[in-house]
């Protein structure tokens, strides 16, 4: 990493690893606006040699990696450890895959190159070129279940959507296979394609991590995880709550009203500082962070929210009757992905008993915040320094 940054003209400064082994490298200043400088811009590398890269100003939020190495420039060869091996673009005949029209006279062999010159080319398989050409085309990141992750379209791809029909181009690459092959019909090819796609799915899909273990982190999918979860937390629940009021006589007795709030701000009115509590059996519990204290001018209702603390698991957003697919993610991948997401870390409530993901103070922070604001208008438009607690890193 030192070496890449420093072939591309980047000031930075190594900084001490974190607990987990992920090595910084601050940067001098942010790539994509060079007012961001400091301590507020980083790239990050894990122990495995997975990468993340994060500037903490709010114009700069849902930037990672992927966005980090578009700007800077793709890392050569020599820039990994082990120093990757040229890649040989695939040819038929001597001429590379996807050229149209190709002229077998060019791809002859040059006078005098040996014995081996003349050998055959091996002849790539329908499914290979197939393959080529959706990962060109999508750019997938990783898998999810049956689906894959698309960098290039910022959203998740089936294999009906990937395999309905063949285009244009992918076309094109197919009739130089049939150049090739000269018993091939060139009039068959949507047919090879309907043939040969499904295996071509399964083996991109197959050379896929799974999301939580995936090389490179995607700025687009941390943006639509973090989307999904306050979706759920600023739904509109109704729910009962006693408090004082006055009977048809007008002396003062207890009441219960039903009122309908962002699930957040229930979490808010319920929380204490006896430790976790529930929110009405829902699967999310919530306390006052013991230690903070009513500021001289601070509003009660604005204490709660600064100090509130909210761990949930995601049985939740079933209960809430939205984001079945969420709902039904093992605890496990869901704290593996709202850690690699800057949305919280795993923490167990009810003595030990339950396991859940308690919320980052900035992720929190930002459900509070109206659309457009600052959620912290004293840090000068930036989240927490990279010093705190894990949810600085969200890459």
């Amino acid at each position: 990493m030192a070496e890449y940054l420093t072939d591309h003209g980047i000031g930075f400064k190594e900084a001490s690893p974190l607990s987990d082994g992920w090595r910084r490298y601050r940067l001098d200043h942010c790539p994509f606006d060079e007012s961001h400088v400091g301590k507020d811009v980083a790239i990050f590398q894990g122990p495995d040699g997975k990468l993340g890269a994060k500037c903490l100003h709010n114009s700069c939020r849902g930037l990672g990696w992927q966005e980090f190495k578009a700007k800077i420039g793709t890392p050569k060869p020599h820039h990994y450890d082990p120093p990757l091996k040229p890649r040989v673009r695939a040819t038929i005949k001597g001429v590379p895959l996807g050229t149209a029209n190709p002229d077998p006279d060019d791809a002859a062999p040059p006078a005098g190159a040996g014995a081996d010159a003349g050998a055959p080319v091996e002849r790539r398989p329908a499914a290979a070129i197939i393959r080529e050409y959706l990962t060109e085309h999508y750019r997938p990141t990783f898998r999810r279940g049956g689906a894959i992750y698309s960098d290039a379209l910022g959203r998740e791809v089936k294999r009906t959507e990937a395999v309905a029909g063949a285009p244009s181009p992918l076309i094109v690459r197919l009739a130089d296979l049939a150049k090739e092959a000269a018993k091939l019909d060139p009039d068959d090819l949507p047919r090879l394609f309907r043939n040969w796609a499904p295996t071509a799915w399964a083996d991109l899909i197959g050379a896929l991590d799974d999301e939580e273990h995936a090389a490179e982190l995607s700025g687009s999918a941390e943006h639509e995880f973090r989307a999904r979860i306050k979706a759920g937390l600023l739904r509109l629940t109704p729910l009962g709550f006693n408090h004082r009021g006055k009977d048809g006589k007008g002396k003062e007795a207890a009441e219960t009203e039903v009122q309908r709030r962002p699930l957040i701000d229930w979490c808010a009115e319920f929380a204490t500082d006896d430790g976790w509590g529930d929110v009405r059996g829902h699967r999310i519990w919530a306390m006052i962070r013991l230690g903070e204290r009513l500021g001289a001018a601070e509003d009660l209702r604005d204490f709660r929210r600064r100090a509130l603390r909210v761990a949930l698991r995601p049985e939740v957003f079933l209960q809430l009757g939205i984001d079945g697919e969420l709902g039904r993610m093992n605890i496990t991948k869901f704290s593996q992905l709202a850690e690699l997401y800057g949305v919280g870390c795993a923490r167990k409530v009810q003595g030990g008993a339950t396991r859940t993901v308690e919320l980052t103070r900035e992720f929190i922070a930002e459900l509070f915040a109206a659309p457009g604001d600052d959620p912290d208008p004293d840090d000068d438009g930036h989240g927490d320094s990279w010093e705190g607690e894990p949810d600085g890193r969200t890459e």
